[in-house]
């Protein structure tokens, strides 16, 4: 099983799926590895959090082969949401992972 611990992401870029939704990648330390199915745990500090905080937990939808990992979400009116889609070329997040057991078995 993959081991969890902390470790900081690095935006890339977003993609812009539907009116809504958007697709987030990242870079992340080389010894990240993880497995399909699997999510994580990021913190977005940012001014003026709602009552939901500045954390969330996103499925990874990369595959486990990329060199990058990939987070898939609909823009809402959450204060992390409006964090999150507002996020820079290299601006650092930082995250927790990976978790999940609900993987598939060679």
């Amino acid at each position: 099983m993959v081991k969890v611990k902390p470790f900081f992401l690095s935006f890339i870029k977003k993609e812009k799926l539907m009116n809504d939704i958007s697709s987030f990648y990242f870079r992340a330390p080389k010894e990240f590895k993880f497995h399909a199915g699997q999510y994580v745990q990021i913190t977005l500090p940012h001014e003026h959090a709602d009552s939901e905080g500045s954390t969330r937990f996103f499925t990874i939808s990369s595959s486990p082969r990329e060199m990058r990992v990939m987070i898939t979400t609909r823009r809402t009116k959450s204060s992390f949401k409006k964090a999150l889609f507002s996020l820079k070329r290299g601006s650092e997040l930082q995250c927790f992972g990976p978790m999940g057991t609900f993987i598939l078995q060679k």
